[in-house]
Parts: structure tokens; sequence; C-alpha cells
């Protein structure tokens, strides 16, 4: 084994010391933990002495044990913490049952146990071994990101694959680093290693992408059947125009009760408490998005769910909606999502009012209207009636038309 003392140049101007192992065709480095800082830094001659004096006898001590790269006993205490750190998928499992004992939702847990699988995916790819999250270095994370981005697909059908998108890039690259962030709050590293990442380094946040469907296209799909209208096919299609007219999450969606629809000043509410936010959501229903509810079934109390009917997978949900999306020939990507983004941007465009937008969608705040008072509740309203009258005649055809069927 050829064993050789190396320099690495740091943006900030020192150089980091680190052995550089190879033998048969394979290199392995260890970084030391021992850094040169510039010539005309104050003392540089008597610290970068000290410096190669510590490195030469650990290289010296390493030439004897090669082994001894893998539990570093030289006196180092910060290198010592370093090497006592859990190994990276360790430290994801531990914040994945954090995280569960806190009551995080399925769909946190879900993604931080997909991340670790990205993670164990990316060690075999690239025959790596599983660092220690005190020793994880950019250059590992940059690796990673680079894998994500070029060389992991996933399945679409049986013959197809894509890589995955920007958005899901970066969502996964927030979530490393925020469990990286646990790791820093829980002193068990010094800081964050996605720190030393320039921007250039890592995943650019892609350009707004909301897809909304216009005033017409919301009309065709509304009128829109699709080759099978099963019982559940139609509450699909019901929930999502119910959506484009009150903003609700497919999640609120789900969970509305009859007893959370509340008539107030002789104007329709829904009251209920998000189930993303925790928060509690206030928004007045217009006539377009009551004529969009299921009827209320016989024997129903006001604990039954008003969408009693939709598939509990959100890939079938969406499937549906893709469905409709198509036979009323509109050629845009869209999700159950969509008809959140619908409908903000309808409310915009006739109340004229971000914060009112900001408001009905259940946002926590808008930074640049904070200052100003709390939006009165009529006007929620007035926004919800100056809509009323975009879609109102559609609306009454399309239930006809479905009734008639």
């Amino acid at each position: 084994m050829k064993i050789t003392l190396r320099q690495k140049p740091l943006k900030d101007g020192n150089a980091s010391l680190y052995l550089d192992y190879y033998d048969k065709g394979k290199r392995e480095y260890e970084f030391l933990d021992l850094y040169l800082v510039p010539d005309n830094a104050p003392d540089a001659r008597r610290l970068n002495a000290a410096a190669m004096q510590k490195a030469t006898a650990i290289k010296a001590e390493r030439t004897i044990n090669p082994e001894g790269r893998h539990s570093r006993t030289d006196g180092n205490a910060d290198g010592d913490k370093r090497n006592k750190t859990p190994k990276l998928t360790e430290w994801i499992q531990t914040v994945y049952d954090m995280k569960e004992k806190a009551g995080c939702s399925n769909n946190v847990l879900w993604n931080i146990n997909h991340i670790k699988e990205l993670v164990e995916e990316y060690l075999v790819s690239a025959k790596k071994r599983d660092p220690r999250i005190g020793r994880i270095e950019k250059n590992f994370l940059v690796s990673f990101l680079q894998y994500l981005q070029n060389d992991h697909t996933i399945a679409i059908c049986k013959k197809s694959v894509r890589h995955l998108s920007a958005g899901t890039l970066k969502q996964y690259q927030l979530l490393l680093a925020t469990i990286l962030n646990v790791a820093v709050k829980e002193d068990i590293i010094g800081s964050n290693p996605f720190g030393a990442l320039s921007e250039k380094e890592t995943l650019a946040t892609p350009a707004s992408t909301r897809t909304y469907l216009s005033i017409d296209e919301v009309k065709r799909f509304m009128e829109a059947r699709c080759e099978k209208m099963t019982v559940v096919a139609e509450e699909c299609k019901m929930a999502f125009v119910f959506s484009c007219f009150t903003g609700l999450r497919i999640s609120d969606i789900r969970s509305l009760r009859w007893c959370d629809i509340q008539g107030i000043n002789g104007i329709p509410h829904v009251r209920t408490t998000m189930v993303k936010t925790k928060k509690p959501i206030f928004v007045p229903l217009s006539m377009n998005a009551m004529l969009w509810m299921p009827k209320r079934e016989e024997g129903a109390n006001d604990t039954t769910l008003v969408f009693a009917k939709l598939p509990s997978a959100s890939a079938s949900l969406n499937d549906y909606v893709r469905r409709f999306a198509k036979a009323a020939k509109i050629e845009k990507q869209i999700s159950f999502h969509t008809s959140r983004h619908t409908f903000a941007t309808l409310t915009l465009k006739a109340s004229k009012d971000l914060y009112v937008v900001s408001k009905l969608l259940g946002h926590a705040s808008i930074n640049t209207t904070r200052v100003y008072a709390e939006v009165l509740d009529s006007t929620l309203e007035d926004a919800i009636i100056k809509q009323e009258g975009i879609l109102k005649k559609t609306t009454s055809n399309a239930l006809k038309s479905s009734a008639s069927r």
C-alpha cells in the first residue's frame, strides 16, 4: 500500500491535510482535521510546522498499521468525536424514529425513509462506505446530488423510466440538509456539511411552474365525461371542481364532514382545521361550490364524510382527474392539486387582492402585508361572490347534463 500526505485547498485560503491510500488499484482518503494556514497569516510558520509534524506522525503510524485509519487514536479530540458519530443511514433512521414518536404525518415519514433508501442506493452504485455524519464532506454531498440528478431513475410504466423532476430533486436536497441540521441541534456534529457547498454545487431552485386551469378549461372539465362514469369517478370529478371553487387541499376535502358546513349570516361556510398545518380554515362557499358537493345521503349524520367515495390512493384520484382532463382536451399536465392553484388564480383575478386570497387558502401570512389589519370576514365573502359569476352558468348546465344521463 502506498500512503501519500496531500493538501486540499479550501475556499477560505487554508489547506486541509489528508492521507491518500492507494492499494491494488483502489484509492481511499483520510482527512486528518489538520490545516495549513496562508503564509501571510499571523504565526503561520509555527502553526503550519506543528500541523505538518502531526500529519507526518499519523502517516508514519498508518505505514505500520494501515487499518488504524478506520479507528483514529491520534489524540485529536475533535477527530475522535467525529469518528464516534453515527453513520448516515443510521442517523436518518434515528430522525425517522424521532419524527414518528412526535406524531408526524405518514407523508413526512415516507419521505425520510425514501431519502434513506436513496442514500443506500447511491452507496452501492458508487461503491462507497456509509460515512459517519461527522466525517461527511462536501465532495460526498456533491456526488450524491449528481447521482440523483443524472443516474437515478424511476419507472413510470413497464417499459419507460424518467429522471427526477427539478422540484423533487430540490425537495430531497432540502430534506437531507434538514436531517443533518437535526444532528447539529442535538450537538452531534458541529456544523452542517451542506454549508460548505457553493451555489453552483447545490441543486438550483426550479422556476415556479404552478399549473392552473383557465376559465375555459374549467368549463370544459365540468362538462367532460370519461369512458366509465362510475360513482367513484363522478365523485372525483365533483371533488376537483369543488376545490376549484374553495381552494381546499385534498387532505381537507377527504376529512370534510357535514358538521363542517355552517351557515353564517345566511352564507354557508367551511369551518374546519387544516390537516397539513393544523390551523383553522374559514372559507365562504359560493353557490357553485355547493352545487358540486355530493348530495347528503339518507341516514348521514353530522360526522359523516361529505366526499365519502373518493379513492384512498392519491395515484388513483389523480388518474381519474387526468381522465376527465383528457376527455376535456386539456393538454396540461395536471393533478388534483391543480384545482387549488386554479382557485387562487380565479379568485385573485376576481378580487385583485392577494391578501384575501392568502386568507382563503389558509396561508399564515404574507410578509409584505403583515402590517395591515386582519381582513374582514365580509371581504372574504365579497371575493367569493365576485368569483361566483364567472362559472355559474356552466355549473348549472354541467350538472343538468350529468343528471339527464
